[in-house]
């Protein structure tokens, strides 16, 4: 299973790179310097001393860790929306970590919360391991568009796992995959309208949302993809089903 990997200033560039050695076959390690220079762009964009635009001050959105939550219609949710169990999940789609939680724990909770009703994942998706993160994050927003969100999320960790992961090929994270054409094939896959999914990816309206996700996950205290909030507890990691249910049967008593 690929580790959990920081990604912000505090921790260090060093430490990433050995956290990124663990996971990735050593004949490959000579691309290592094409990780170091994506791994530094992304640790200026999302350190948590840069500045917050306006997006900050959205009105759908709370910054504040202690306050209740809102969950507007654009909102990429797993579930019901009227669930009474809540996890938040700050998720890059091409994070072999969030790839790994999605396919063990993130199956077991639909198994016995989801798809019963008792439970939501709100997805909040960052981008901050290369420019495919973005792109594929302003896809789920298109997807959820036609009402094929969750399609549209388990497809593109699918094709991950299945072409990469599985085969322990974790340096495919730093290559830019997820292309506008291959994210239109998982959508038609997913039985999405593939001409309004193009459309509304190259209009890329929902960069802004994303760059809310950044926001909110710097204001949340994240440092690495998977992050979970759950009630007033931040779960980091791929962690096991035990620990996301009993946080969760905390929330339904």
């Amino acid at each position: 299973m690929a580790p959990f990997c920081p990604f912000v200033v505090s921790v260090g560039v060093l430490d990433r790179i050995k956290c990124l050695l663990k996971c990735i076959n050593m004949k490959v390690a000579i691309g290592i310097v094409v990780a170091i220079i994506i791994i530094i762009v992304g640790i200026v964009i999302f350190s948590p001393n840069s500045k917050p635009n306006d997006q900050q001050g959205n009105s759908n959105f709370t910054t504040n860790s202690q306050s209740k939550a809102a969950y507007p219609k654009t909102d990429l949710i797993i579930g019901k929306a009227d669930a009474k169990a809540t996890i938040i999940e700050y998720g890059d789609f091409k994070c072999p970590s969030c790839n790994a939680f999605h396919h063990a724990a993130g199956q077991q909770l639909r198994e016995s919360y989801i798809n019963d009703g008792k439970l939501k994942i709100v997805f909040r998706a960052i981008a901050v391991i290369g420019p495919d993160s973005q792109r594929s994050a302003i896809g789920a927003y298109c997807a959820n568009e036609q009402s094929k969100f969750t399609e549209y999320h388990d497809d593109a960790y699918n094709f991950m796992r299945d072409n990469y992961y599985k085969n322990q090929n974790f340096f495919a994270e730093f290559k830019d995959i997820l292309l506008s054409d291959k994210l239109r094939e998982l959508a038609v896959n997913a039985e999405l309208d593939g001409t309004k999914f193009a459309g509304c990816l190259d209009k890329s309206d929902y960069k802004q949302m994303v760059d809310t996700n950044m926001q909110l996950a710097s204001a949340d205290g994240v440092r690495g993809t998977p992050t979970f909030k759950i009630g007033d507890q931040i779960v980091t990691g791929p962690q096991p089903f035990n620990t996301f249910k009993t946080l969760v049967d905390i929330q339904l008593r």
